[in-house]
């Protein structure tokens, strides 16, 4: 997934990427510089973040890579270029990009039924899954309790 703004209103994607929690890499085998973010504690999954500079635009190159590469010698990895967690990366970065430059994407992030997906904020967590809110339950004063027992009549 790609986000795209103009050069002159995002002076220091570098500096975007830091505050989105991104880290510089550098791929042993091709030498190519790009971001990364994990996901867990191990080294994939991950979010991975290419910078291009064609001149005029800047351009963030968002995908999320499952696994390291299978064949020796081939780059092919399980990754995924769009799907709800890109897109929820996507307005993430792009709710940094607002926060630490004030500029909006050329292009609006589009989610994959192709509708245009809301940006968010900063302080979203990138999550798999939405928040599930359960009500809690208040507790019942009509049943005394008998705190005389061993754990309070737990057993």
């Amino acid at each position: 997934m790609k986000l795209e703004y103009k050069t002159q209103d995002v002076r220091n994607p570098l500096d975007v990427l830091r505050k989105a929690g991104y880290s510089p890499f550098r791929d042993p085998n091709t030498n190519e510089d790009s971001f990364i973010l994990r996901l867990t504690s191990g080294f994939y999954p991950r979010m991975h973040m290419y910078l291009q500079d064609k001149g005029d635009t800047i351009i963030f190159n968002l995908h999320l890579d499952q696994k390291k590469a299978s064949y020796q010698g081939t780059s092919a990895h399980a990754g995924e270029y769009d799907g709800p967690t890109v897109e929820r990366e996507a307005t993430r970065v792009a709710g940094w990009v607002r926060s630490v430059a004030g500029a909006e994407p050329l292009n609006p992030i589009q989610n994959s039924q192709g509708r245009t997906a809301t940006t968010g904020t900063p302080d979203q967590i990138l999550t798999t899954n939405p928040p599930v809110h359960k009500e809690v339950p208040t507790e019942d004063t009509s049943v005394k309790k008998d705190n005389n027992k061993l754990f309070g009549g737990i057993f």
